[in-house]
């Protein structure tokens, strides 16, 4: 995915060094699923809810078909992912700035 923004970058995952696709760093990382994993933990901690590890949940924000929160706990999921997501992002970021800097 890195190498995409600079072909000097290289194409490998910077938390695993796995190939690093989108997916694979924002989800598929054994390191990204961790981070997923405290964030549910967290969000159970505040809601008591128990929420799945669902890619298209943390990711995208798009609930279960299924699911009936409240709007109030429905919020706070949805804050708690979007600030998580916002420091993926951030790291992601970080990592693409800091790798093309160290090659030039």
């Amino acid at each position: 995915m890195f190498n995409k923004f600079s072909p000097n970058n290289p194409d490998t995952c910077y938390k695993c060094g796995r190939k690093g696709t989108l997916y694979h760093c924002l989800w598929d990382c054994p390191q990204s699923q961790a981070f997923w994993r405290e964030v549910m933990d967290m969000i159970l901690h505040v809601t008591g809810i128990k929420l799945l590890l669902d890619a298209k949940l943390c990711i995208f924000g798009i609930f279960p078909v299924n699911h009936n929160f409240s709007k109030a706990n429905k919020s706070i999921i949805n804050f708690c992912i979007l600030q998580m997501s916002l420091i993926v992002t951030v790291l992601i970021c970080t990592c693409i700035i800091y790798c093309s800097v160290i090659i030039f």
